[in-house]
């Protein structure tokens, strides 16, 4: 492409010609910059590879290592309820089965579970754990793992509050422990 020339006569009728120097400097000022941006278009899609390479390593890695802990863990409780290890030392049978619980360690804890202490409690035992056991069995059978879920503070309606209040806790599922 030629410069831009610009040219007029002068009243005496001499030619006065100008050329712009500027038009061959823009020409090789954008030629260079599309260069550049080529140039770092080239890069950044190099080191963007190299990057989501390495980061796709580092996913497989983490990946793997909750893969592992996964396996190794049982899964967490479900909400309002905590897992753990005791004996049943005595129970009761009147309109609902309470049983007296020494809890040696706690397991695990699901989402909005308040804590349980380690010692003794009194515990009310869902029916269903009665189906295929006696509670002489729960007694006797020594150590087991227990989830316990909350069901609150609260006394019953219409009972003394000392003397008659439901325990905080239901064993809802037993299992042999060790």
């Amino acid at each position: 492409m030629r410069p831009a020339r610009l040219s007029w006569r002068d009243r005496s009728g001499l030619t006065i010609a100008f050329s712009n120097p500027y038009s061959s400097m823009t020409q090789f000022l954008k030629g260079g910059l599309v260069l550049s941006v080529l140039l770092a278009m080239a890069a950044c899609t190099s080191s963007h590879t190299d990057r989501s390479s390495s980061a796709a390593d580092e996913v497989d890695d983490s990946l793997a290592a909750i893969d592992s802990v996964e396996h190794d863990q049982a899964p967490a409780p479900p909400p309002g309820t905590a897992e753990i290890r005791g004996a049943v030392l005595s129970c009761q049978e009147d309109e609902q089965v309470r049983c007296e619980i020494r809890i040696d360690e706690v397991l695990g804890y699901g989402a909005s579970t308040p804590p349980v202490a380690s010692g003794m409690r009194s515990v009310l035992v869902r029916p269903a754990i009665l189906q295929n056991r006696t509670t002489h069995d729960l007694v006797t059978m020594g150590l087991w793992t227990l989830r316990l879920r909350h069901v609150g503070d609260r006394p019953q309606l219409g009972s003394d509050q000392k003397q008659n209040s439901t325990p905080a806790w239901t064993i809802t599922e037993i299992r042999n422990c060790c």
